[in-house]
C-alpha cells in the first residue's frame, strides 16, 4: 500500500484498532473507497491517513482496490 492508492474499507474490530494504538474509524463507511494519503510502517502493523478524512488507520481494516 502505498500513496495514491484506492482502499476499500472492510470494517474494524476494537481488538484491531487498540493492537495498533490506531483511531477507531466510526466516520468510515464499509465497502466505500477512499485515497490513502500516507502509510506509515512499523515493525508490527501499518497505519495509513487518508485523503478528506481525520485519523491513522490499521491497514488491515482495508483492501487495496486494483
Amino acid at each position: 500500500m502505498q500513496s495514491g492508492d484506492i482502499v476499500e474499507f472492510k470494517g474494524a474490530s476494537r481488538e484491531q484498532v487498540t493492537w495498533a494504538s490506531s483511531d477507531y474509524p466510526s466516520s468510515l463507511i464499509v465497502g466505500r473507497r477512499y485515497v490513502v494519503e500516507s502509510v506509515h510502517t512499523y515493525p508490527w502493523f501499518t497505519k495509513i491517513t487518508l485523503e478528506h478524512k481525520s485519523g491513522q488507520f490499521n491497514s488491515v481494516h482495508f483492501t487495496k482496490v486494483s
